[in-house]
């Protein structure tokens, strides 16, 4: 992994949040991570580039979504509650994205939602022992465009 596709969080025993080895508001990770995620840099491991990412696509950040890992570590005095806060934050990162990316893919058949994405999910949720294949295979490939990869490091002491 190039250290340029690693995005670290660090929760210290003081519950301060650490975004790459600088203090930042929990209010600011969300934007932070899509940033990070969402460079479209350079090429996935197949060789194509973000054509749907919406970055800066800066040199010194991510390649390529399919490449970008974000990686979080807390102490083992951090609390819950700050924990579970930064966690929410980094998923909504993603929600975010997908929800950006179904919009652009399949708004035209979900024309009344707000969110397309979690339409598409709900009706998944509401129809769980029907096979609509094409329903799965839409989901499947808004999930593929931005993949979560949030790897969460053990505690440290």
């Amino acid at each position: 992994i190039r250290q340029k596709n690693l995005f670290t969080v660090n929760i210290n025993r003081n519950n301060q949040l650490l975004v790459e080895e600088e203090e930042i508001p929990i209010s600011e990770l969300r934007q932070a991570a899509i940033d990070f995620l969402d460079n479209g840099g350079g090429t996935n491991p197949e060789g194509e580039s973000c054509d749907y990412c919406k970055g800066k696509r800066l040199e010194d950040s991510s390649d390529h979504p399919d490449k970008a890992i974000i990686s979080m570590k807390h102490d083992r005095e951090t609390t819950y509650e700050k924990y579970i806060d930064v966690q929410n934050e980094l998923v909504a990162a993603y929600n975010f994205l997908r929800e950006r990316e179904a919009e652009r893919l399949y708004k035209k058949y979900y024309p009344d939602a707000d969110k397309v994405f979690t339409a598409m999910l709900e009706e998944k949720e509401k129809n769980q022992f029907s096979k609509d294949e094409v329903l799965n295979e839409r989901i499947e490939t808004v999930k593929l465009l931005f993949p979560m990869k949030l790897s969460e490091a053990e505690p440290e002491k």
